[in-house]
């Protein structure tokens, strides 16, 4: 069970790749209030759906160190490489339909991550960003099959780039979608983590609902 949760959770630790920058003090990371995430900084809002959990700092902590486990094994350079993303990259939110490790067969999740490209100036857009992401997928030892091009879609106002990934975890394949856009210096990025098109569904409404704040 420990490792198909980490496989399911790789991308959590996967979209924090090798950007070296540091977070700016007047960074928000953002709160949930009533159910609904809320983000000044990224002037975004999220409408969680009703009984899913978020998880906390420690459970993401936790679950970054299986990932990174499961994805690089004893590949010591691409764990350099990782361990030097962590300064420079914000991670604001993790919300799963059940509580991690409950005995299900599928736990959609749906992430929130932001990382500072400043001083980046070859990164001009979500697509930029997530070459460099498709890039390390391919370098773990998880055998992601991952779709030709990058998807397009408005999302709060905000023009995000999309990648799509496929594992088959244990049987079942696991289909992980990137968003990214760039806000003031960041990239801003979602990823949803699924196992049928119900789940997609579910995911899909989350980010249809996301606003401007």
């Amino acid at each position: 069970m420990m490792k198909k949760l980490s496989i399911l959770f790789v991308s959590f630790l996967l979209l924090a790749s090798c950007i070296d920058r540091k977070t700016k003090d007047d960074f928000d990371y953002g709160k949930v209030v009533n159910g609904t995430y809320i983000n000044k900084y990224f002037k975004i809002s999220i409408n969680l759906p009703k009984d899913w959990k978020v998880q906390s700092k420690e459970t993401q902590e936790q679950l970054t160190k299986r990932g990174e486990q499961a994805a690089f094994g004893d590949n010591e350079s691409l764990k350099a490489q990782i361990k030097a993303s962590e300064v420079n990259t914000a991670q604001l939110l993790m919300v799963s339909k059940y509580e991690v490790g409950s005995p299900v067969e599928s736990n959609p999740s749906f992430i929130a991550i932001a990382e500072n490209i400043k001083g980046l100036p070859g990164i001009k857009d979500g697509k930029d960003y997530l070459f460099h992401v498709k890039k390390l997928l391919g370098q773990t030892q998880l055998n992601y099959i991952i779709k030709d091009g990058f998807e397009k879609q408005t999302i709060a106002g905000h023009e995000f780039y999309i990648l799509s990934a496929q594992i088959n975890a244990n049987g079942k394949v696991m289909t992980q979608n990137y968003f990214s856009t760039l806000i003031d210096g960041f990239c801003f990025s979602f990823v949803t983590t699924y196992t049928s098109e119900d789940e997609n569904k579910e995911l899909m409404d989350v980010i249809k609902a996301i606003k401007n704040i």
